[in-house]
């Protein structure tokens, strides 16, 4: 099951991230800003 979900999960993120990055914001969900792999302490409404 590994082999099929694995794999499925990575391109859906590949291919989605255009929509999965704009998803917070749409849903007016607060999401710490990314930089170097590391969460910011702050939101970007702070």
């Amino acid at each position: 099951m590994l082999r099929i979900v694995g794999p499925l999960t990575y391109w859906v993120m590949r291919l989605g991230n255009p929509w999965l990055n704009r998803l917070p914001k749409a849903l007016e969900i607060p999401f710490p800003k990314l930089e170097n792999h590391f969460f910011v302490l702050e939101t970007e409404a702070a």
